[in-house]
């Protein structure tokens, strides 16, 4: 049984800075919100991972935590915006005929401006989620849902007593947006003959079938949320980049060889998708998992420098311990100035430097 939430009518069509407050002065709605978005955790952080930081939204006595993220209010400021019905009845019978991100591009130009901007900052908060995350967020199925009145849960995976199929979002009165019956064109001619719904049976050749088409932005699409998927099989978390400073040599460079397969890989078939070398904006989608990459590759390199400074070091301590043996032995008292060292001088000022550099390795880079 899905969970049913009835929001007070007088928090819709108004704008987000008149919506009435609670004794906090905060938007009532925010209570219903954070509580639904509280009470199915799972699925909503399964889709968008730790970017929106519901983990944190409440302090522990129970006030809001200060720490909400950013993308979390301007996620639910947009929604409060949105206006009702969001998308016309001809626009979403556009958008079910071929449910991605290219007929959502389709959509928004056929918009009038108003609702344009806002469908705008809508995809655009959806792109800076995704760029944030190593987990995918599959477009399709939340724009199909949102839009297209299909006989599915939105990746809220929600109902209301308003509409009881497709949603465009849990906290509006989305109205049905089935299209009405189209009138009969030729009202005087009447059809009597019983259509003969008779099944049969036909087997067609396998080379005879026609595989679905897609747009080089759904192959795209598809392209970035495969490799993600492929990255998350082999253990690339986001708990993984959160810990990275605690994880083995050992580990951080078994993680390092396998995501460079995967970017290589992902390289590979897109360079053959949009038939040129991609640039920076092409692997904007995966910047989490370059980002990942980046931070193993550095601990490898850091851990490789600092063991070969350390045995330069172990080295120059020897020379050094053989060169103030050697003085005390020689002139009967130990080395107190300058001029003493002047003949291992350079040897000093090495291994100075060598013990601040290994200071400086020891330091945890920031995140």
């Amino acid at each position: 049984m899905k969970k049913k939430v009835d929001f007070p009518p007088e928090i819709f069509n108004q704008p987000y800075d008149s919506l009435p407050l609670n004794e906090s002065h905060i938007p009532i709605i925010f209570d219903e919100i954070i509580e639904y978005f509280e009470n199915n955790k799972d699925d909503f952080t399964k889709h968008l991972s730790k970017s929106l930081a519901l983990s944190s939204i409440f302090a522990t006595d129970g006030s809001y935590s200060s720490d909400v993220s950013d993308v979390f209010m301007q996620f639910i400021k947009l929604l409060c915006e949105l206006p009702e019905p969001f998308i016309p009845k001809h626009l979403i019978m556009l958008y079910s005929e071929s449910p991605s991100l290219t007929s959502a591009q389709q959509v928004i130009a056929n918009l009038q401006s108003s609702k344009r901007t806002l469908f705008n900052r809508f995809i655009t908060l959806l792109r800076d989620i995704i760029k944030n995350t190593i987990y995918p967020l599959e477009f399709d199925r939340i724009l199909g849902s949102a839009f297209a009145h299909q006989q599915t849960h939105n990746f809220f995976d929600f109902l209301t007593k308003q509409n009881s199929s497709a949603l465009c979002f849990p906290w509006i009165p989305i109205k049905s947006f089935l299209p009405e019956e189209p009138p009969n064109a030729y009202p005087e001619i009447e059809i009597d003959e019983l259509i003969d719904y008779t099944k049969v049976d036909a087997e067609v050749p396998p080379e005879l079938l026609v595989a679905p088409s897609q747009t080089v932005a759904e192959q795209l699409s598809e392209l970035y949320n495969n490799t993600k998927l492929r990255a998350k099989s082999y253990g690339l978390t986001d708990e993984v980049l959160e810990n990275i400073d605690s994880i083995t040599i050992k580990d951080a460079e078994k993680f390092r060889s396998e995501l460079k397969l995967i970017l290589l890989q992902f390289e590979r078939e897109i360079a053959t998708l949009i038939k040129r070398k991609p640039v920076k904006s092409d692997k904007t989608p995966l910047s989490s998992l370059y980002r990942l990459h980046m931070r193993l590759r550095n601990k490898c390199r850091n851990q490789s420098r600092r063991d070969d400074l350390i045995i330069e070091k172990k080295k120059l301590q020897r020379e050094l311990n053989d060169f103030r043996s050697e003085f005390e032995e020689k002139y009967g008292r130990k080395i107190s100035s300058a001029a003493d060292k002047a003949p291992v001088a350079a040897k000093y000022q090495r291994y100075k430097a060598i013990k601040e550099e290994l200071a400086k390795l020891s330091k945890k880079p920031p995140h």
